[in-house]
């Protein structure tokens, strides 16, 4: 896979996560002005739901994505359509599961766990009963999606992803002008993701290069599929759990229109690893083809990649630690700010570490490492409980926000230092990353401590220049500037 193919590709990954993120900019202070501060924390709470029952595929989704890359990578297409026919078919039947599990439950979800009342009440179980018909579509679309990516066509997934992430965001906004019911907003994203996925199923079936008869159920693909996604899908519940924690503690100790104030920054901010989310969507694949054929790149493509992560997620992070006072203000108003600042920088520092684990992740899965993940997410589960809970009881949206921040610190170190050994030794390189991660540490605890903006920017400069000195030995300054270059002659 040549270079210039890859890098169009995260740029077209890129994109795809661009779009809603700036639909979010637009749409979240009209929803917010429209439900209010409790009914968009159940908007949240229906987004955030949705979201994580895509990773609720007993590890078929990726274990796919690797397979299909694979098998394309040997060369080997007479099972391709089988393998990618009995995976969605599989996670149709986990996502049916899901929906009656959730269906049932949305009204203990709307009083007992997050604590609605009054009218809002029923409005919240409707919106968590219409999420749970999204729930067998979704599961299915992540099979698609990976079926899509793991032959590199990212352009095909662009077509459906950067619209129906902008829907998502904007149709409910626009609703806003017929009705302020958070069923009805949870509704329209329900419906603009119901058919996204059918619009992925239908790019799967006709561009993938299957032999014609092979779209057939298989148990052997079934059985291999399993096996190798079994603890890709323990890793993914416990990591499912443990992100939707924060909300479950926030609404059940504190109160809904906490969960707005908390996850409204952690929406928009969780974009910023957008980079690194568009290079592990490219390099998942490639990692798997590199190892099945027994490559030599894979530690150093491994440590690309997570160097043009901090290049990208970094400079914006220390930005907003730095100047969340002023950009809250404006973006939401002084009061959302007062209740969000600590939060706000809190989140940035745990979205820069939340990135930076990605590739890290996955080159395990892709090395068929999986188990290492699982195990890693299933110590830090208990861990992070107890801490969630002591947290939020103490200092409310602040302790969430520091709690999950040190868990996506501790789960990056860890899931770095167990690619290390799988993949050799110490290098320069690698020595320049960690000095750049410690230099990033330092600049995002100096910069939150001083309290006048001017000199806060003045140390913001220092910082990144500080931080790019060793990071030059990771990334290839001559080949951003070739891509730059490439860029720029398109737009022309």
């Amino acid at each position: 896979m040549s270079s210039p193919t890859l890098g169009g590709n995260v740029l077209r990954s890129l994109a795809g996560q661009i779009a809603p993120g700036l639909a979010a900019v637009v749409a979240l202070p009209y929803l917010l002005r429209g439900l209010g501060a409790d009914g968009l924390g159940v908007l949240h709470v229906t987004w955030a739901v949705v979201g994580y029952f895509s990773l609720l595929d007993i590890g078929i989704g990726r274990a796919l994505t690797q397979a299909v890359a694979a098998s394309l990578a040997r060369r080997d297409l007479e099972g391709l359509g089988s393998l990618v026919f009995t995976g969605c078919a599989a996670l149709a039947a986990v996502g049916l599961a899901g929906a009656v599990v959730f269906g049932v439950s949305a009204d203990w979800m709307a009083g007992s766990l997050f604590g609605v009342t009054g009218a809002l009440r029923s409005d919240a179980v409707a919106a968590f009963q219409l999420v749970a018909l999204s729930v067998p579509l979704v599961t299915v679309s992540s099979g698609a999606r990976g079926a899509l990516e793991a032959q590199q066509r990212f352009d095909l997934v662009n077509r459906v992803r950067i619209p129906m992430g902008v829907l998502i965001y904007a149709a409910p906004a626009a609703a806003l002008v017929f009705s302020r019911s958070v069923a009805v907003a949870a509704g329209i994203a329900v419906a603009v993701r119901s058919c996204g996925a059918v619009a992925l199923l239908w790019l799967v079936w006709r561009h993938t290069p299957a032999l014609a008869g092979t779209w057939r159920w298989s148990r052997l693909a079934f059985r291999a599929l399993l096996s190798s996604g079994a603890w890709m899908a323990a890793a993914n519940l416990i990591g499912t759990v443990t992100q939707f924690a924060d909300r479950i503690a926030l609404g059940a100790l504190v109160s809904m229109s906490a969960v707005a104030y908390y996850s409204t920054p952690l929406d928009l901010i969780s974009r910023l690893s957008i980079v690194s989310a568009s290079l592990t969507a490219v390099m998942f694949p490639v990692f798997s083809a590199e190892h099945a054929t027994r490559g030599a790149r894979l530690g150093g493509l491994a440590l690309k990649s997570a160097g043009y992560t901090m290049l990208s997620v970094f400079p914006p992070v220390l930005l907003i630690v730095a100047f969340a006072p002023e950009l809250l203000t404006r973006w939401m108003g002084a009061d959302f700010a007062r209740a969000s600042l600590t939060a706000t920088r809190l989140i940035a520092v745990g979205t820069l570490a939340n990135a930076l684990a990605q590739t890290p992740f996955a080159l395990l899965q892709a090395m068929g490492r999986a188990r290492a993940t699982a195990r890693i997410a299933a110590i830090e589960l208990p861990l992070y409980v107890v801490l969630l809970w002591a947290a939020t009881t103490a200092w409310g949206i602040s302790g969430v926000a520091l709690a999950w921040a040190l868990r996506m610190t501790a789960d990056a170190a860890a899931h770095f230092v167990l690619a290390g050994t799988g993949v050799g030794g110490a290098t320069g390189p690698t020595r320049a990353f960690l000095v750049t991660c410690a230099a990033a540490t330092a600049a995002l605890i100096v910069v939150a401590l001083i309290p006048d903006p001017w000199l806060r920017g003045a140390a913001v400069l220092a910082a990144l220049v500080l931080c790019a000195w060793p990071l030059r030995h990771v990334v290839d300054a001559r080949e951003l500037l070739q891509r730059g270059r490439a860029l720029l002659t398109r737009a022309r």
